[in-house]
């Protein structure tokens, strides 16, 4: 049996195919038809939004299609990211801020993580250094756990001082800061043939 998400992205391939043969009124007639469906999942509402604003650039009606999905999916780290992104793209930074607090007091902790690193990111791009060591103290809090510190403090830093796929750090420091916090990537990571000889730098920073 097809999962939800699958048939949603049928209904997004029939959004798209609409829209390409017969404007864009026949693919939101098609949106309106899938909203119908009960169990249609998010995703269809963030691809109905993203292609208002992409293919035809209209903005305010791609804000009213995330709206409607951050009132059916309150709880969706997808919609929420999604929506932040868009508004990220406008500049609309008041918004996006305003959006981040919005769903994070929506979200539960366990589902707030993406949330959080997508409102540091944020930060990171449009605030000051107040804005951003303000943020990443309240994500430290929100997360808390019994890791050790470098766990939460090297993958954020190394997002900091990233830019364009350029990071601060050799590509073995890098892939062993991605698996940090996850047992099984960094089991599967230790379990290859090569040395990783440059990780235990990292490690003791």
């Amino acid at each position: 049996a097809f999962s939800n998400k699958q048939l949603g992205l049928v209904h997004l391939m029939r959004m798209r195919f609409s829209r390409r043969v017969k404007g864009i009124e026949a693919s939101r007639k098609a949106f309106t038809q899938a909203r119908r469906w009960e169990a249609c999942p998010a995703e269809v509402y963030v691809g109905a939004a993203l292609m208002e604003h992409t293919m035809d650039d209209n903005a305010a009606v791609a804000r009213n299609v995330f709206e409607l999905a951050m009132k059916k999916f309150p709880q969706s780290p997808t919609v929420a990211v999604e929506y932040i992104n868009f508004l990220d793209a406008l500049k609309d930074d008041a918004n996006a801020r305003a959006l981040c607090e919005r769903a994070l007091d929506l979200l539960p902790v366990d589902q707030s993580e993406a949330v959080w690193t997508r409102y540091l990111a944020f930060e990171e791009s449009r605030g000051d250094l107040a804005a951003v060591l303000r943020v990443q103290e309240r994500r430290r809090q929100a997360l808390q756990s019994d890791t050790p510190f470098g766990v939460h403090t090297l993958p954020i830093l190394l997002q900091r001082y990233t830019v364009v796929g350029m990071h601060p750090a050799t590509e073995d420091q890098v892939s062993y800061i991605q698996c940090l916090g996850n047992p099984k990537l960094m089991a599967a990571r230790d379990a290859e043939p090569s040395a990783h000889s440059n990780s235990g730098t990292v490690a003791g920073v």
